[in-house]
């Protein structure tokens, strides 16, 4: 071990007796920074980083030592179990290209030479590769209706790539599960390659559910590995949103007047065909089903949705409303 004082004697032995000689001692040499110095990380990007480490250890070695150099890291001090190596170059010097690295964390790295089988390691620095929330902003969605939606966002890669940043691809992931939005590769989630406008990005998505929670996130797929902005939700309308249905009236012992009012209208093109009708039942948990309710044919005048129901019984609650 480096820096470590050793005692030694010399001994004989006759049958089971020892005899030992004077008591000395030795202490090995302690590594020095100017014999493994750990470089500072450069050239980092989301997914790699440069380190260009110093070691004038082969000079205290005679020729044909076996020497290797390189680099140890992980994701924490007390592991760093992964390692590249690299030969030695000019003025001493090795250098350490990382690669596949994962985007916005924190590395611990130490350089390390290894003499026949020794390991010998440099002071241990650390580094943070760059998050795809620093230059990917993903922005509220907008035109938000009962089936469709506008998801936009804004990129400033083109700060980090200039000329290179065209063959930057751009995707908007979105989904049920937050959760899915995070794996490289996972059919749970869709996606939706949006415009891509100076800085900004926008992408219109359709069929969706109603009345739903979708979570949703700017993508880029950059130096060979995805990098995502931060992640945002928003919850498409419902029926309630567009459709009113007031009180009835004219109620006799058979029949009722019902009404209703809708805006339906304000979020379709003019050309969107749009079916009205009125759903009625003597229980309102049969409302959502058109098998275990009646409807009836009703006329629209400007906003205004009316129609009469006959043949009910009399003496009878109803629940209505309108679809």
């Amino acid at each position: 071990h480096t820096g470590t004082t050793y005692y030694y004697c010399s001994f004989t032995r006759a049958g089971k007796k020892y005899k030992l000689g004077e008591v000395k001692n030795f202490a090995t040499t302690s590594l020095t920074e100017a014999q493994l110095s750990t470089g500072d990380a450069t050239d980092i990007t989301f997914t790699s980083a440069k380190i260009q480490n110093t070691s004038s250890i082969a000079s205290l070695y005679p020729k044909g030592t076996y020497i290797q150099y390189g680099i140890r890291y992980g994701t924490s001090k007390g592991n760093m179990s992964q390692t590249a190596s690299s030969a030695l170059q000019e003025e001493n010097t090795f250098t350490i290209q990382l690669r596949n690295l994962q985007p916005g964390q924190t590395y611990y790295y130490c350089a390390y030479v290894s003499v026949d089988g020794i390991l010998l390691t440099g002071e241990t620095k650390i580094f943070t590769t760059l998050s795809g929330n620093s230059y990917l902003t993903t922005e509220e969605a907008t035109d938000i209706t009962l089936t469709s939606a506008t998801l936009k966002g804004k990129t400033t890669l083109s700060t980090l790539y200039g000329s290179n940043s065209s063959s930057i691809q751009y995707t908007i992931r979105y989904s049920k599960n937050s959760s899915y939005l995070k794996e490289q590769y996972n059919y749970n989630y869709s996606t939706a390659t949006p415009k891509l406008s100076g800085n900004d990005l926008s992408a219109s998505i359709t069929n969706l559910q109603m009345s739903t929670t979708y979570y949703y996130c700017i993508v880029a797929y950059v130096d060979g590995y995805y990098v995502m902005g931060d992640i945002k939700s928003f919850t498409t309308k419902s029926g309630v949103d567009y459709l009113k249905t007031d009180n009835a009236s004219e109620i006799t012992l058979s029949s009722a007047t019902l009404t209703g009012t809708t805006t339906l209208a304000s979020i379709y093109p003019s050309s969107t065909s749009i079916q009205y009708s009125i759903r009625y039942a003597t229980s309102s948990s049969n409302l959502s089903s058109s098998y275990n309710s009646s409807s009836i044919n009703v006329t629209v005048n400007g906003n205004t949705i009316s129609g009469t129901v006959s043949n009910l019984k009399s003496g009878t609650t109803y629940y209505y409303c309108v679809t």
